[in-house]
């Protein structure tokens, strides 16, 4: 079942298209592009059901698509991940979907190759407590979870 749009309702549609075509988009980011080029709700909502149905938009392709390259590209943890995507308005069984997707070797090797290399930047702190807390903070802040944190810590980390 296919949508009909009017004449002048196709440069939406052309235009919403290319956007996902380009890369890989969210609804709720599509949906807001719609409205700052003056698509009114009702053809916003129109277009958008089109991009869904001619597989433009695919809301758990996108989710682990962003996991993996936010894991590649900037070393997230999975905390972070969701809740970026809980800000993209993503469905929570997406999200979790998309998070069990990721490969668990490859978080583990960003998460020991991130615990290293600021290991290493934090040399000129001299109270090891302050050192780790320092550690487990910037890991945190990342998005690994505290458990992980420190398991990596003890694994990899000699007193």
């Amino acid at each position: 079942m296919s949508v009909k749009f009017q004449e002048n309702e196709r440069p939406f549609v052309e235009r919403a298209e290319n956007y996902c075509a380009a890369s890989e988009q969210c609804a709720s980011s599509v949906r807001a592009k719609l409205l700052v080029w003056g698509a009114s709700h009702e053809l916003t909502d129109k277009v958008m059901k089109h991009l869904k149905e001619a597989d433009f938009i695919n809301e758990m392709r996108y989710a682990k698509l962003y996991c993996g390259s936010k894991l590649r590209q900037q070393k997230w943890g999975r905390v972070k991940m969701a809740y970026q995507l809980r800000a993209k308005q993503i469905p929570r069984n997406i999200i979790d979907a998309a998070i069990a997707s990721v490969d668990e070797q490859a978080y583990n090797e960003a998460l020991q190759s991130l615990l290293v290399e600021k290991w290493a930047l934090l040399a000129s702190e001299t109270d090891d407590r302050k050192r780790r807390v320092k550690l487990t903070n910037f890991l945190a802040s990342k998005g690994f979870e505290l458990s992980e944190i420190q398991n990596c810590i003890q694994n990899n980390i000699k007193e």
